[in-house]
């Protein structure tokens, strides 16, 4: 736990025996406070465990977010890169195509490729 939680629990704590006691003052000793503050403690792990749990999970949950956008920003970097170098390769196509051999048609199978 860090001080944060610490002090939330104490504060808690403080609170809830105050407000017992208050209502049954014939209870208020040393020794029942004791056994009090013991129960309190109990019931705070009791409960508090099933958040710990919760909150693992859900960190969990954002670490595996995490690495799949990462995952998926990668993958569109690379098809990006994919995509810039098929381009350049038909603008060297088509300039090769126009200029050796405009009437052959060549110009046209690569725009025809390029559609699909």
């Amino acid at each position: 736990m860090n001080e944060r939680e610490i002090a939330i629990k104490e504060g808690e704590a403080i609170a809830a025996e105050d407000s017992y006691f208050r209502a049954r003052p014939q209870l208020d000793c040393n020794d029942r406070r004791k056994v009090f503050q013991a129960g309190f403690e109990r019931a705070w792990q009791a409960a508090r465990a099933p958040l710990l749990e919760t909150l693992r999970m859900k960190d969990a949950s954002v670490a595996l977010a995490i690495k799949t956008q990462q995952a998926v920003e990668d993958l569109l970097k690379k098809a990006e890169e994919e995509l810039a170098t098929a381009q350049a390769r038909i603008a060297k196509l088509e300039q090769r195509a126009s200029r050796d051999c405009p009437r052959c048609g060549m110009a046209n199978r690569i725009e025809e490729m390029r559609k699909k």
